[in-house]
């Protein structure tokens, strides 16, 4: 621009630098060729000058062999304004900065750096240069920290030799991460051919200690690294993806002077905010600082995306801050913006929100729940849920195609019933939060094949069986067919009770009921109670009087027997709420037969006569509606209904009559009746060949008369045995309690006296005891005994009362006065014969003895029976004690006691 006249004429202004100091200087080739000296900053006051000089401004020389030339360069700011050197858009003045070229080669002529320097603080009036070199501590002097680049393409040789006009110059502050350096003045800058620079040493002013200092310490810039302000990034996939689906974003990085850095180390954190696990994808380059990171997320939900670039570790790494316009494309929309301008994207303070969504829905992996997707009742609205998933269970939001069949199956053939009818579908709602209810209604009970489809693929873990149970029984829909009319005593007739639902089901039964198979009925025992009763009275009326149910009647009952004595149908299907009553009448009268389902009079009859045992039986399904319908249009009229019965046409395969009330039980006339019987076609069924010898059969034209088959037999003697027996039974027992006594009067008399003969030789041993005394004390009489012709044997038996060969003793009476000498001196006994004495002497029945009054000679008395030693009477009589009484030992007669026995 012009200014006022100086010493270069008017409308210019001097060029040249002029006098000035501490500031700093380089060479430098423009456009390849010519060299340039380039001067930077400084002081231009004199020493004694008390003016604050600094300078930032920035003089180019240019120099042929014949002279040189001098150009002010114009400098800017970042937003081309010029430069106030207020330090944030451009440098502050200075002196003693330390600057280098880079990138300054035949094709560019690169860029200028300057770091620090030497500056005045607002206080500051004087020379910072001179305050140094005096040592001015208490100077507003102030150490520089900061590094900028000056971009030198716009510089030409026609500018500076004045053939043109200059481009600005623009200044950009070079922010870089980590820890600066303490801000120094005369520092040495080296910059390697990686554009690595080094600040080695300098001059600092330490402001709190209010001292000056020289700095040797070294610090790198690494100008070529990717600088996390210059980094941003952009792709749909910072912002959506789609569970499992490889998802890409990519990353554009510049340096510290906004060009590209493919040197970029990355740190990628994918963390779910609602507890899904993270990822770390690694970035990768593709070129020109362009980076691609690819992810998959298989788990649906929120997630925040922070990247990390730097070099070395995680604590050598910032979150990006770079600029794009449009993050959401695929484009790189990057607006460079250097770092003094402090500009941060808005997306990228902190973190990219991810928002995963779920892939396609996947039937096999969506869920079904709820009773009714495998059981329900007919009639019933059956409701389930569906939740739609995606191949990894993610929820899927709504919006599927869903579908839900039921087909009838036939359990025989295990495939699906063919029939004309449609298959059941399920009404479905979408809840439009990947959930569906779905709700249908089945009045056909049986079991169904249930498959469930999402976008038309089967899954939701089905096709699965499907129970549909019967509703509760309608007694209306209960029907009746059978020998209703062809009774006979003695022969059984058999009748079917078909129970239905309102929907016309044959009643099923589920896992917890049970149908009665037999009587007594119960409430407890049956979930469905069926009765069959005769009654006499005259008038129809329900129910029958108790005294008119006749009793002399036998009943069965059996579950799912159906006519052809099988329990399965034609189908194959069991015979269900089918209940099989098999009737023997005993008494020949009139009856109106009643069946009961549930205590409640049933009111379609159909009688079957000689059809059963076939399924023709059956009137089936049709025709039993259309019976339920009349008795329910009667309902609807009148309020109650007529039972209805229906009637064979032609009992060998013809169609059935039209109802009519059922009443007292109407049958065919008397004389065709009795004239089919006759000849072996009668209404019971049974050839007149098997029926018994019967006198004659006849009903009235009302009512239905059983007949009696067979003669009763004659039971008067039965009844006599009958009333007989009770009594005999009871004079037998009579009889026998009495001879049980008597017998026990026999032992209790015999008990007694054996136990009187115990106590009397028991007295007679005591006695016999003392005699031995006596015989002991007795040895000494005068006289001698002698006893002949006695064997010595039946001596000691005739003492001890058993002989010596076995022989029982008997008792003998002494002769008179034999002894009498003898017991005064004590004699054990005398042995006489032939006379009556006071004494007695026990003697072997066969054995004679001789007693000889000689007593004075026993000592010498001869045994000359077994040719016995002469013996001493008291060696004699000792054994025989002994022999006698057990109980006295001999040692008792000794006059001393045995000794003791022998120590072991």
């Amino acid at each position: 621009g012009l200014q006022e006249a100086g010493p270069c004429g008017a409308g210019f202004f001097c060029a040249a630098p002029g006098k000035r100091h501490g500031h700093s200087t380089v060479s430098v080739l423009v456009q390849g060729d010519t060299t340039m000296l380039l001067v930077v900053g400084g002081e231009t006051g004199d020493w004694g000058d008390d003016l604050q000089t600094l300078t930032m401004d920035m003089h180019v020389a240019y120099f042929t062999a014949a002279f040189g030339t001098w150009a002010k360069t114009r400098l800017v700011d970042q937003n081309e304004a010029d430069c106030t050197g207020d330090g944030i858009l451009c440098p502050q003045a200075r002196r003693d900065a330390a600057i280098k070229m880079m990138g300054n080669d035949g094709s560019s002529n690169g860029k200028l750096l300057m770091y620090g320097g030497l500056a005045a603080g607002p206080t500051m009036t004087t020379s910072v240069g001179r305050a140094y070199l005096e040592g001015a501590t208490q100077s507003n002097l102030v150490a520089l920290t900061d590094l900028w680049y000056l971009d030198l393409s716009s510089l030409t040789v026609a500018c500076v030799s004045g053939d043109e006009v200059c481009a600005p110059l623009r200044w950009i502050m070079i922010d870089v991460p980590g820890t600066k350096p303490v801000g120094r003045w005369g520092a040495g800058m080296v910059l390697d051919p990686a554009d690595n620079l080094y600040i080695i040493g300098g001059n600092t002013f330490d402001r709190t200690a209010r001292e000056f200092k020289v700095l040797s310490d070294i610090f790198i810039f690494q100008l070529r690294d990717p600088y996390y302000k210059y980094c941003s990034a952009t792709g749909a996939g910072l912002v959506s993806a789609v569970a499992g689906v490889s998802t890409p974003f990519y990353i554009q990085c510049r340096d510290a002077f906004g060009e590209p850095a493919d040197s970029a180390s990355f740190q990628v954190d994918i963390t779910g905010k609602e507890g899904q696990p993270g990822m770390k994808p690694a970035p990768f380059p593709i070129g020109k600082g362009l980076y691609k990171c690819e992810y998959a997320a298989f788990v649906t939900g929120q997630y925040e995306i922070r990247i990390f670039v730097g070099r070395g570790g995680g604590e050598f790494m910032d979150l990006i801050e770079g600029i794009d316009t449009e993050p959401t494309n695929e484009d790189h929309d990057f607006i460079f913006q250097p770092a003094s301008n402090s500009l941060v994207s808005e997306s990228a303070k902190e973190y990219f929100s991810l928002s995963v969504s779920p892939a396609d829905t996947n039937a096999r992996r969506s869920e079904a729940v709820g009773n009714s997707i495998t059981g329900n009742t007919a009639g019933a609205i059956g409701t389930f849920l569906i939740t739609a998933k995606d191949v990894f269970g993610n929820r899927r939001p709504g919006g599927d195609t869903v579908t839900s069949l039921m087909e009838l199956w036939n359990d025989v053939i295990n495939q699906i019933q063919i029939t004309s009818d449609l298959p059941e579908t399920g009404s479905v709602f979408d809840n439009k939060d990947g959930s569906y209810a779905v709700s249908f209604r089945i009045t056909k009970a049986g079991n169904y094949q249930h498959s469930i489809s999402l976008a038309g693929t089967l899954g939701s873990g089905s096709p699965v069986f499907l129970r549909v149970d019967s509703d509760l029984a309608d007694i209306s829909r209960t029907y009746v067919y059978g020998e209703l009319l062809t009774l006979e005593t003695g022969k059984a007739s058999t009748i079917y009770i078909q129970t239905r639902d309102q929907f016309g089901n044959n009643l099923r039964y589920t896992f917890d009921e049970k149908p009665c198979t037999g009587y007594p009925l119960s409430e407890e025992t049956c979930d469905q109670l069926i009765d069959y009763q005769l009654c006499r009275a005259d008038e129809f009326q329900v129910p029958c009087p108790p005294d008119d149910i006749e009793s002399n009647v036998g009943k069965s009952l059996l579950y799912q027997m159906g006519p052809t004595a099988s329990i399965k149908d034609a189908s194959g299907d069991p015979f269900y709420g089918l209940y099989q009553i098999t009737i023997y009448p005993f008494v020949a009268a009139s009856f109106q037969p009643m069946i009961y389902h549930n205590d409640t009079y049933v009111a379609c009859y159909f009688d079957s006569g000689d059809l059963v045992g076939t399924a023709a039986a059956d009137p089936g399904w049709q025709l039993a509606n259309e019976c339920a319908s009349l008795n329910d249009a009667q309902v609807s009229r009148r309020g109650m209904s007529n039972t209805q019965l229906y009637r064979k046409q032609n009992r060998r395969g013809g169609g059935w009559t039209a109802p009519e009330p059922m009443g007292v039980v109407r049958v065919q006339d008397r004389p065709a009746l009795k004239e089919n019987y006759e000849e072996g076609r009668s209404e019971f069924g049974i050839p007149s060949s098997h029926r018994r010898a019967v006198s004659s059969i006849s009903w009235a034209d009302t009512k239905l008369e059983v007949a009696q088959q067979f003669v009763e037999p004659d039971t008067s003697v039965l009844r006599t045995w009958l009333t007989a027996a009770p009594l005999l039974c009871g004079f037998v027992g009579l009889i026998l309690a009495i001879l049980h006594s008597l017998l026990d009067l026999y032992e209790h008399k015999r008990d007694t006296r054996v136990h009187a003969l115990i106590a009397e030789m028991e007295a007679g041993f005591e006695d016999e005891a003392e005699l031995d005394d006596n015989v002991l004390s007795g040895l000494a009489c005068d006289d001698d005994l002698i006893v002949e012709d006695v064997p010595p044997d039946e001596i000691l038996s005739a003492r001890s009362g058993i002989s010596l060969n076995g022989h029982p003793r008997r008792e003998t009476e002494a002769q008179e006065g034999t002894c009498s000498e003898c017991h005064g001196g004590g004699c054990m006994f005398c042995m006489v014969s032939g006379q009556d004495g006071a004494d007695m002497s026990l003697v072997p029945e066969e054995t004679e003895l001789s007693v000889i009054t000689n007593l004075g000679s026993i000592s010498n008395s001869i045994l000359s029976a077994d040719g016995l030693a002469e013996k001493d009477p008291v060696e004699l009589l000792l054994p025989l004690s002994t022999q006698m009484y057990p109980h006295v030992m001999p040692q008792a007669l000794s006059p001393s006691p045995p000794p003791l026995p022998a120590e072991d």
